[in-house]
């Protein structure tokens, strides 16, 4: 994979990182396959300091023929507000991969998929659902508010280091007075 990007004024220090994303990192997913999840951040530049900016990346054969398709199916999906199909294009191939070039207004997350694809948001949330017994005899307990004990804590160095303040001046005096 390789990212280039023009930009349009001068920057200095510009930082890009780029980081593979597992499936179940992604908040917002794609409703087809997926060959990759991508996060492309960037440091001292923003998408309006880009003129222009291509990512070029490959696609596996195995992948495409176990998901039944062609190579002009693939496409790349950039998230902004949402998932937006980007330009690409097939480029080269090999004897395991195919090539593709892809232009981006921006740098943010990103997904190889399948053309057409739209997003499946999906949440993680769990419900417990907790339940407890009481007998007839018995009284629920009482639990009372931990008390936030740090204050004392704090109370007492204060006084500890005043007290020792108030000896070395007493001592300075008691000095003074011989």
């Amino acid at each position: 994979s390789k990212i280039s990007f023009n930009t349009n004024k001068n920057l200095r220090m510009v930082k890009v990182k780029v980081k593979k994303l597992e499936e179940e990192n992604v908040s917002v997913k794609i409703n087809k396959e997926v060959y990759q999840y991508l996060r492309i951040k960037t440091e001292n530049m923003t998408d309006e300091d880009i003129d222009k900016a291509d990512i070029e990346f490959k696609v596996g054969k195995g992948w495409l023929t176990n998901n039944k398709v062609g190579a002009d199916d693939v496409a790349l999906f950039r998230f902004y507000n949402g998932w937006d199909e980007l330009s690409t294009e097939k480029t080269k191939s090999d004897e395991s991969y195919i090539y593709y070039n892809a232009i981006t207004p921006g740098f943010s997350d990103f997904a190889v998929s399948l053309k057409g694809a739209k997003e499946e948001i999906v949440e993680n949330i769990t419900v417990e659902e907790i339940t407890e017994d009481v007998n007839e005899g018995e009284k629920p307990a009482v639990v009372e508010e931990k008390k936030n004990w740090i204050w004392f804590v704090v109370v007492g160095f204060v006084v500890v280091i005043a007290g020792i303040v108030g000896y070395f001046v007493y001592l300075k005096k008691k000095k003074r007075r011989r």
